[in-house]
């Protein structure tokens, strides 16, 4: 085995550490990574944009929730030439306007009615919003998001994903046996 970066942190998250650490990986061996393989506790839409934007892979768990739901936002079709989506029952979900808080930048489209909804048999499990009807928000790196739940879907990202447990894991092994017995030792 051979380690070609590492980093001790004190963030409680282990998303913001993955960029970084592929960075350092490449600068010590002058080689682009043309693969990454990461557990969900790295997951972050931005990473995903950015790999993708340098012409990188990284296959990692998605930590959404249900996205294989039959009404997962995933699961409408986008319709670019008039920016608006179609639901599952063929309704159109036009763009009503932004979404803008400290924490959130989003595009936001509705169905026109509430009553479009409740009339639909998905009722209750798509919404439960019988005012205004289904509600998408899409954020920014939704695209990339999409794109990375097709590609993880994929044999091949699955069968490289199996690669990962056997290649870091005997590693964490061996350096928190070696921890603990240098610790008991030193009486630390």
């Amino acid at each position: 085995m051979l380690v070609t970066a590492v980093d001790v942190v004190d963030e409680s998250y282990d998303s913001e550490c993955l960029p970084p650490m592929v960075s350092r990986a490449e600068d010590a061996t002058g080689v682009k990574v043309p693969l990454t393989l990461a557990d969900a506790g790295y997951f972050a839409g931005k990473h995903v944009a950015e790999f993708h934007r340098k012409g990188q892979q990284v296959v990692m768990p998605d930590k959404a929730r249900r996205t294989d739901h039959p009404y997962h936002k995933d699961q409408f079709r986008y319709d670019e030439k008039i920016d608006s989506y179609t639901c599952p029952h063929g309704q159109s979900i036009p763009f009503v306007g932004l979404v803008k808080s400290a924490t959130k930048r989003a595009r936001k489209y509705r169905i026109a009615s509430g009553v479009i909804c409740r009339g639909c048999p998905a009722f209750g499990v798509c919404t439960k919003n019988g005012k205004y009807g289904r509600t998408i928000e899409i954020g920014q790196y939704d695209t990339a998001l999409r794109r990375h739940r097709a590609w993880i879907s994929t044999d091949e990202a699955k069968q490289a994903y199996l690669r990962r447990l056997p290649l870091i894991e005997p590693l964490l092994a061996i350096l928190k046996d070696r921890s603990v017995r240098s610790n008991s030792v030193y009486g630390a």
